[in-house]
């Protein structure tokens, strides 16, 4: 414990001489269009860092050189949160919606966290039930919960079988230090940062690790994982309930269209009535069958971003035969863009569960009464009817094999002032309430710009003038606000 933590801060022993990366196209994994100049490298890790001569593993590095003109700032290393989330591509999605500015000083990195992608790879062998039902975990239709709890005890059963040595590094703490050999191997003294949901949290422990290697960080829409992953996750429930009204006003604002409810009110019945048939009765839309639970999840994607509400309220007045309801096919196209809360590609959930699983049971402890959950169960489908029993239904982290390796690692006020905070007052997934409380730990460290809007992100995900301005100021400029900022809702804040 005590070497995993002196390395953890930078200290002895001595650093190892940096690696020779050999730069060149990115696997195909990563889906770089031809002539988006992404480039592809990898960087080798110690598996374990308390034996750091013993064996590697590598870590899947991308690079968007900086465009310029005008001098090179450095390099902004890139994180798109999950945990288990892609981050090689993730250069071209932000070069895409960030200011020109920003693209012209920084090299944008991105890296798949270990065992992921074009890293070395992890696999738990799950079967399709398993990738069916553990992404969100939502109670088994018409099973009791004695089966959804066996079918989470199953999915931590065959990670134990079949993932090997690696899962067991796979978290948080052990994401910073290979970060900072990322560093070390693009010969940077310093790096500047931007991470989103748990890629804030990521940037949080990682400022707070290594302190004097962080130039300017942006953590964007933050968790609040200090008192463990299920009562973050669990957060949901509440957010969701508070930007729900963003929806259900957008519909009845349009019911000479949709015909789903001319009151909020009476939009948020019809959400309830569609849930009680397709409990009842799932539906087919195309290839996809809509149940229940893939109703409250396509529901929960679609309040990650207000873009998504027309495409949710086509599949609502398709379920609920309203007038001039599409037809299936159109129906199908609407359901597309909400599906990425629904497992439909196995492939890749093999590859991304067990990388999100290893992060949320072994950073911190999780309850291991199964009894605890269904209490939990019960109290958040009757307290947040919009998530429902979601966020406090049980998890493989109740059976997981491993305990955490080391204690979380302490966000705190401790280096330079450096990090701008970026967060929605209406975010479903990390709520408002949960960021202002990193913010606070954060102390002088830290600067919070929030934006009187919804959804879950906020640097290129929303065109607010004045928290986007903020974060290009912060990155091209040097340029903090003084105090913490209030942004003042646009309009009507949709």
């Amino acid at each position: 414990m005590a070497v995993a933590l002196t390395l953890l801060t930078g200290g002895s022993p001595a650093a190892p001489a940096p690696q020779r990366l050999r730069w060149g196209p990115c696997p195909a994994e990563v889906a770089a269009p031809a002539g988006s100049g992404l480039q592809c490298t990898t960087v080798r890790v110690p598996l374990d860092y308390a034996e750091p001569a013993g064996r590697s593993v590598t870590i899947g590095v991308s690079r968007l050189a900086a465009t310029g003109p005008g001098p090179r700032r450095g390099v902004l290393l890139l994180n798109p949160g999950g945990p288990g989330g892609p981050g090689t591509p993730m250069p071209l999605w932000f070069a895409a919606h960030v200011p020109a500015s920003v693209r012209a000083g920084y090299d944008l990195i991105g890296f798949d966290t270990r065992g992921l992608f074009t890293s070395t790879p992890v696999s738990c062998r799950l079967s399709a039930a398993q990738l069916r039902h553990a992404p969100v975990s939502l109670p088994l239709p018409h099973r009791p919960f004695a089966a959804t709890a066996e079918l989470h005890r199953s999915i931590a059963q065959s990670c134990a079988r079949h993932a090997g040595d690696l899962l067991p590094t796979m978290h948080t703490a052990t994401i910073a230090r290979d970060m900072d050999r990322i560093r070390r191997a693009l010969g940077e003294e310093r790096i500047s940062y931007y991470g989103v949901s748990y890629g804030a949290h990521l940037g949080a422990v990682y400022a707070g690790a290594f302190p004097g290697r962080t130039d300017r960080v942006v953590l964007d829409s933050a968790p609040d994982a200090r008192a463990g992953w299920w009562k973050a996750l669990r957060a949901f429930g509440p957010g969701s309930q508070q930007r729900f009204p963003d929806l259900t006003a957008y519909v009845a604002e349009r019911e000479a269209a949709y015909h789903l409810g001319a009151t909020a009110d009476q939009v948020s019945e019809t959400y309830a009535r569609l849930l009680a048939e397709a409990a009842a009765r799932p539906k087919k839309v195309g290839q996809y069958t809509v149940d229940e639970n893939v109703l409250r999840q396509i529901t929960l994607q679609a309040l990650f971003a207000d873009a998504s509400f027309p495409q949710l309220a086509d599949v609502w007045r398709y379920l609920a035969h309203a007038p001039g309801a599409p037809d299936e096919a159109k129906a199908e196209k609407a359901l597309v863009p909400l599906q990425a809360a629904v497992p439909l590609e196995p492939r890749i959930q093999q590859i991304v569960l067990p990388t999100t699983l290893a992060v949320l049971c072994q950073d911190t402890p999780w309850p291991r009464s199964v009894e605890t959950y269904r209490r939990a169960q019960r109290h958040d489908a009757w307290r947040y009817p919009v998530a429902g029993a979601m966020t406090g239904n049980i998890w493989p982290c109740a059976f997981w094999p491993y305990r955490p390796q080391e204690p979380p690692w302490r966000i705190g006020g401790r280096g330079p002032r450096n990090i701008l905070m970026l967060q929605n007052r209406r975010d479903p997934a990390t709520p408002y309430a949960g960021a202002r409380a990193v913010r606070k730990v954060l102390g002088h460290r830290a600067v919070m710009v929030d934006a009187a809007q919804g959804g879950h992100g906020v640097y290129g995900f929303t065109a607010d003038p004045c928290a986007n301005g903020a974060a290009t100021a912060w990155l091209t400029r040097g340029t903090l606000p003084r105090t913490d900022l209030s942004c003042p809702a646009r309009g009507t804040g949709r």
